[in-house]
C-alpha cells in the first residue's frame, strides 16, 4: 500500500510509523509474510530505527496464526535490542500458545509477568470487575477444573 501511494505521488515519506500502521493492518489480516518483509524492509531502511511498537506488533502477526516459535524469537530479539516489553508483547505470546492449546506454556508466561514485578497484571470479569484471585491462580484454576472435570457451581 504505501509504496503503491509512494508510485502515484512521489513524495511519500517513511518513517517508523508509517511502517508500523502497515504492520499492524498487516497482522490483522495474518499476513505474517508479508509482515515479516516489512519488518525486515523497516530494519534495513535508512535512518529509520524499529522501535517497541515494530516488535511487539510483529509477535502479535506470529501471535495471529499461533507461531508461538517465531512469536518467542522476535520477543527474545526485542529484549536484546533493549526495549522493555508491554502487556501487548507478553498477551500476543500467551494467544500464541493457547492457539496451539498449550496451556501450561501460557501459564509459565503469565507467572513470568507476575514475578518479574514490571507490569501490573489484572485478570477481569466480563463486567470488568477484579477477580480477588491474581491471574496466576486464576488461571492454575482453570487448569486444575480442566483436569478434573466439571465442579458443582462452575459454568
Amino acid at each position: 500500500l504505501f509504496r503503491y501511494i509512494q508510485s502515484k505521488t512521489g513524495n511519500a515519506t517513511t518513517n517508523i510509523f508509517v511502517y508500523n500502521v502497515l504492520l499492524s493492518a498487516l497482522s490483522k489480516s495474518e499476513a505474517v509474510a508479508q509482515c515479516r518483509e516489512v519488518f525486515e524492509e523497516a530494519e534495513a531502511a535508512r535512518g529509520i530505527t524499529p522501535d517497541r511498537v515494530t516488535y511487539e506488533t510483529l509477535i502479535q502477526a506470529y501471535a495471529h496464526v499461533g507461531d508461538f516459535g517465531e512469536a518467542d524469537a522476535i520477543f527474545s530479539r526485542m529484549l536484546e535490542k533493549g526495549f522493555t516489553p508491554t502487556d501487548y508483547a507478553y498477551a500476543a505470546r500467551i494467544k500464541a500458545y493457547a492457539k496451539n492449546h498449550l496451556w501450561r506454556e501460557a501459564v509459565a508466561i503469565l507467572r513470568e509477568v507476575e514475578e518479574s514485578g514490571h507490569l501490573q497484571v489484572r485478570t477481569t470479569t466480563p463486567h470488568s470487575s477484579p477477580l480477588s484471585l491474581s491471574p496466576l491462580s486464576f488461571f492454575e484454576e482453570r487448569l486444575n477444573l480442566t483436569r478434573s472435570g466439571p465442579k458443582e457451581g462452575w459454568k
